[in-house]
């Protein structure tokens, strides 16, 4: 008997030593996101005392070994991680040949993501149209301050060769944290436009957002009026600049950048001229509601789902413009979710 129970106890440990083996290695999947596709990957390793670790990139956002807590198996099946930083999670479920992982990216909502064994490297694609050296041009890594809001922020300033001043482009990202690229699926569209505009005699400032590479600040706490007296702060530093044109600097918007552009040359008599690439045509509000139906609708929710999302998105911006002296509090904004949820049957609700 004594002898039996060791030996059970053996091929116990030597099963679920298995059962970690199997989920072992780099994973690779595609989470659509409603607008674009975006790569995740895991690399799941196995640790001491029978525990798994893991960690996740998702290269088309620039982001790489980001650690997943809580990495548990049930059934020797299913496996959940956390990415806390995140508030996400990832729920799934192993195939009996062990070569998938079908499941789910949970954060606010569940995504399907199914991952497939990868040899560990994630394909990454030729990007011909960044610029390559030598450069016909001076390369300042430059920082400046924002005074109003006591932080600094830190660019790359692109000079043409050649004496005397030249005129100036200051680039303002779109909306969302950015770098100094604007970099988005392994492009850098900054960089791209900073390289032509200055190789054809125009010097060009492009920054890291506050809060993003190597600028001061907190991006999750900052309005676009924030942004805002970030770009004055460049326009105050390029005007003493000793190699630029002061009465002729320009602003570049992409985006959200497409905004703030018009907002500091209406009030900035140094600022000579504005680009705006993509900017928005609408008021904000309807900007917003369009680009949230037309996401949950690739979504796949139901038009009746839309119908009640919509009308209830209208009420909340509409109390958020009426409400001038920051009244407004999270409850206020609970009350008019439930009234309008009530519209949806009890399973959409939760």
């Amino acid at each position: 008997m004594k002898y039996l129970i060791i030996s059970t106890l053996f091929l116990l440990i030597g099963t679920s030593l298995q059962a970690q083996s199997d989920w072992a290695g780099t994973w690779e999947g595609n989470l659509n996101v409603g607008t674009q596709e975006l790569r995740i990957v895991f690399h799941i390793k196995q640790g001491d005392n029978n525990t798994l670790t893991a960690l996740m990139d998702s290269p088309d956002q620039m982001a790489y070994d980001l650690k997943m807590d809580d990495v548990t198996i049930k059934k020797g099946k299913e496996i959940s991680m956390r990415l806390a930083a995140a508030k996400a999670q990832f729920v799934g479920e192993l195939s009996e040949d062990k070569q998938r992982i079908k499941g789910n990216w949970i954060q606010g909502m569940p995504l399907p993501l199914e991952l497939k064994r990868s040899k560990g490297k994630s394909n990454d694609f030729v990007r011909p149209q960044e610029p390559t050296a030598p450069f016909p041009y001076t390369i300042e890594e430059v920082k400046y301050e924002n005074k109003k809001a006591k932080i600094t922020l830190a660019g790359t300033l692109t000079i043409p060769e050649g004496e005397g001043k030249h005129p100036v482009v200051v680039l303002i990202s779109g909306s969302g944290p950015q770098d100094r690229d604007e970099s988005i699926l392994k492009h850098k569209p900054f960089w791209v436009l900073a390289d032509y505009w200055t190789r054809n005699g125009f010097a060009v400032l492009r920054f890291d957002d506050r809060g993003v590479g190597e600028s001061e600040g907190d991006f999750a706490k900052a309005t676009s009026a924030d942004f805002a007296t970030d770009v004055e702060a460049a326009v105050h530093f390029l005007k003493k600049h000793d190699r630029i044109n002061a009465k002729k600097i320009g602003l570049a918007g992409h985006s959200e950048g497409g905004m703030i552009a018009p907002m500091v040359a209406s009030g900035n008599k140094n600022v000579a001229f504005i680009v705006l690439l993509a900017g928005p045509g609408v008021p904000g509000k309807e900007l917003l509601l369009k680009q949230s139906y037309d996401i949950m609708k690739q979504q796949g929710f139901e038009e009746s789902e839309l119908s009640v999302v919509q009308k209830t998105s209208r009420k909340i911006y509409d109390a958020i413009i009426k409400d001038t002296k920051d009244e407004l509090g999270v409850g206020d904004i609970v009350k008019l979710v439930k009234v309008d949820a009530e519209e949806l049957d009890e399973a959409t609700q939760k």
